[in-house]
Formats: structure tokens, sequence, C-alpha cells
């Protein structure tokens, strides 16, 4: 996060006191309580009630990759896959190209 982005955070969050860790009741300040609840949930790794800045930057390397395998399997994916001739793409009814 940005100094700015942090100030943001601050501002906008109802904790008023120098935690170092976020509750789900920060959370709420950017999303309605039940999103809140499932996406604290989905981040407290211990089960404590308490994010940590381990905890936070755990899940967002995870997703990172996650997203990242995605991608190498969707080009890996494209890769492979024999280009269709543009005769036999027009000849599919279910091709885009026959709407013009």
């Amino acid at each position: 996060m940005t100094g700015k982005a942090v100030r943001r955070f601050r501002l906008r969050s109802r904790a008023r006191s120098r935690r170092s860790h976020i509750v789900v009741r920060d959370l709420e300040a950017f999303l309605p309580p039940e999103q809140a609840q499932e996406a604290f949930d989905m981040l407290d790794q211990d089960g404590d009630g308490q994010l940590t800045l381990a905890e936070v930057c755990a899940a967002i390397t995870a997703i990172f990759g996650e997203r990242r395998d995605l991608a190498v399997r969707a080009v890996a994916g494209a890769q492979r896959r024999p280009e269709r001739p543009a005769a036999a793409a027009r000849a599919d009814p279910w091709c885009m190209a026959d709407l013009s």
C-alpha cells in the first residue's frame, strides 16, 4: 500500500487505536457487513479474529500465484491449439464472423 492509500484506509476505518492488526469492523468501512465478514474469514488464516500483516501478505501472494498459474495455462493452451482456417471459421454457424 502506498502512503496515500494507508492514510485513506486509516481515515475511513472506524479503528482509532494504533493496533498492529485489522479486525472485521475495519473492513465494514469499505464493504457491507456480510461481505466484510466473508472477506475477513478468507484472509484470517489462524482464525483468531485478527488479520496481521503476515496473513494479508500470504493471501495476496496466494492470489497472485493462482492468477499467474491460470494465465500460464491459458497461454500454453492457446499455443497448443491449431488455428482454424478462415473458410472453416466462416462455415461455423456459431462463429461471430457470420453475424456481419
